[in-house]
């Protein structure tokens, strides 16, 4: 996904950021509770698992511009293909988590 560098989300944040890392987070928040009550109930331990590209080790830059996150200039001068490499950046430490019974 490499859209142009005009598209952003609804509340102004660029829209591989929103979909790659916002995006992920609220749905694995909207799922946390499902998984956690059916690993209590089954007893076996729940998972989320995030799937990521290697786009951010082949950027070769793996730094998190922060002022690029929501739209500006400093967005605007960066390429959709740097944005989607940062985008991979932000999500690529958590690869999963391994939920254990409550």
């Amino acid at each position: 996904m490499v859209p142009p560098v005009e598209m952003v989300t609804a509340q102004g944040y660029d829209l591989q950021f929103g979909t790659n890392v916002v995006g992920h987070y609220l749905l694995t928040n909207l799922l946390l509770s499902m998984v956690e009550s059916t690993a209590k109930e089954t007893g076996h331990p729940g998972r989320v698992v995030e799937v990521a590209s290697i786009m951010h080790i082949l950027s070769g830059n793996p730094v998190i511009h922060f002022e690029t996150l929501k739209d500006g200039p400093a967005r605007k001068r960066m390429s959709p293909e740097a944005l989607y490499s940062q985008s991979k950046s932000v999500s690529a430490p958590s690869r999963w988590r391994r939920l254990s019974e409550t």
